[in-house]
């Protein structure tokens, strides 16, 4: 399989090029969470060339997990959702490197993980590992892609904390963490899977655009989408 015949289509558009695909293959992107958000970010990244992606999961392949992380079947229930993942996009693109992470992360061994890339999907479900992430991220200077989903609706910011910290974070609005029962997560409130999969292909389209430079910036502001009545 041709390298180049692989990515014509995204070649043939005058904004990417050649100079722009191998912006792409030097680019360095960790993906924290491989579940609903995860899975199109990771497949879609993937197929843009991303050169070099991580996967960091703990979690292993449920029964639930199915009908919206499309990357998974019946066979890989109870196995590692980073390596499971990270086989697919193998198979889908030979040409980039794939880390699976199957660890939990926390404030022990976040900093050594996030010094390993240049851009952060945070593509996790809980409160907590959000702010995590997010502070890590605004100390470390890595530019940080977040999105959440709730039933039928989802926000996602973009934060450019490699050339600017001083434009706001999620601290400026919330100084403390709130508490984890503020809001329900996925098992508790329920979701439809395609919002999870529209979510996570605005990350992957919004970090193909920090990496290239196009279109208008998802900063400073919180983008969130109803999928009942598209507004």
């Amino acid at each position: 399989m041709n390298e180049e015949m692989f990515y014509k289509r995204q070649i043939n558009l005058k904004e990417v090029g050649q100079i722009g695909q191998q912006k792409l293959k030097n680019s360095r992107v960790l993906i924290i969470g491989a579940g609903g958000l995860g899975h199109p970010s990771a497949i879609y990244l993937a197929a843009a060339g991303i050169g070099t992606l991580g996967i960091l999961d703990f979690d292993v392949v449920e029964v639930s997990n199915l009908n919206r992380q499309i990357a998974f079947e019946e066979k890989d229930l109870g196995l590692k959702k980073a390596l499971v993942l990270s086989e697919r996009i193998e198979k889908q693109n030979p040409f980039i490197k794939i880390h699976p992470l199957c660890e939990r992360i926390d404030s022990q061994n976040i900093e050594s993980i996030l010094k390993e890339y240049d851009i952060v999907l945070d593509c996790t479900d809980n409160l907590k590992t959000k702010f995590l992430i997010h502070d890590f991220c605004w100390h470390l200077e890595k530019d940080l892609i977040q999105a959440s989903i709730y039933q039928y609706e989802g926000q996602i910011q973009s934060f450019y904390y490699s050339k600017n910290k001083s434009n706001g974070c999620l601290r400026c609005l919330w100084p403390e963490v709130p508490p984890n029962n503020v809001v329900k997560n996925c098992k508790e409130a329920g979701l439809i899977g395609s919002i999870a999969g529209i979510l996570g292909t605005i990350q992957a389209s919004e970090t193909t655009k920090m990496i290239l430079g196009l279109g208008e910036k998802l900063e400073n502001r919180t983008k969130i989408i109803n999928l009942l009545d598209l507004e």
